[in-house]
């Protein structure tokens, strides 16, 4: 299936842009927006990307062909100051698209607050751009498909099922589950049951650093998206933070 074959279908995406190799799926689409190039709901995919870049400027890797590498120019509904919001909402439907292509006893989680785990190990992540002059957020995906990553700390579709991947169709499964959520992904709204029933680490004890160091049992997450972690006299409301994981 040719990567147009797989998206011609999807109501909410204007223009298809894909490139062969490209610094970062998320600078491309907003300096093509801010230029007037692209329009809100442009998709942008790519085979390579020379500098993709995660959540804190943490690189991201990927083998050239073998993963998704995309960017969506959305137009929210929601006001500017709900934007950081929106891994939420999305981080539900690729869930949904995941764990619906993995064997049954994969277990497919969400980490807070935008990384996906399959079997405990990264297999995909988030990041959104915004600018909110132009009113729109850049939804920048990377999902580990076909590669075989050489860490012990992140995975891939393949490494989980055993079986090779094709890559349009799944992206064609994700754009889906995407589109079926498009309204609550739009308005960045936040199911916290929703989301914990997907989450990694819930009832677990974690650390996090958040202007210092938070470590306790992780509740979930509250209605804003923020983590809830329960220490030993206190329930820690951590809105934003870095290094988010188990304590061995």
């Amino acid at each position: 299936m040719s990567l147009h074959e797989s998206l011609s279908h999807h109501s909410f995406i204007a223009s298809i842009h894909h490139l062969t190799s490209i610094d970062s799926t998320n600078t491309y689409a907003l300096t093509g927006h801010a230029s007037g190039e692209l329009t809100a709901g442009a998709l942008v995919v790519a085979d390579y990307q020379t500098a993709g870049k995660g959540r804190f400027l943490n690189r991201w890797e990927s083998s050239p062909g073998d993963d998704i590498l995309m960017s969506f120019i959305l137009q929210p509904s929601a006001a500017c100051q709900h934007w950081g919001r929106v891994s939420f909402p999305l981080g539900v439907a690729l869930h949904q698209a995941l764990e619906a292509q993995l064997p049954a006893d994969s277990n497919v989680a969400l980490k807070w607050p935008n990384d996906i785990l399959i079997n405990g190990k990264k297999c995909g992540g988030m990041r959104h751009d915004t600018n909110a002059s132009l009113g729109v957020i850049i939804l920048g995906i990377g999902i580990n498909v076909n590669q075989v990553p050489d860490d012990g700390h992140r995975t891939s579709l393949r490494c989980a099922s055993g079986q090779d991947y094709q890559r349009w169709t799944v992206l064609n499964n994700v754009l889906t589950a995407i589109g079926e959520n498009l309204e609550c992904i739009s308005s960045c709204r936040i199911d916290a049951d929703e989301w914990n029933r997907r989450s990694a680490y819930i009832g677990q004890d974690i650390e996090v650093h958040d202007n210092g160091r938070v470590q306790g049992e992780f509740l979930g997450i509250n209605g804003d998206g923020a983590a809830l972690i329960q220490t030993n006299d206190r329930i820690e409301i951590v809105a934003a933070g870095s290094n988010f994981r188990l304590v061995s």
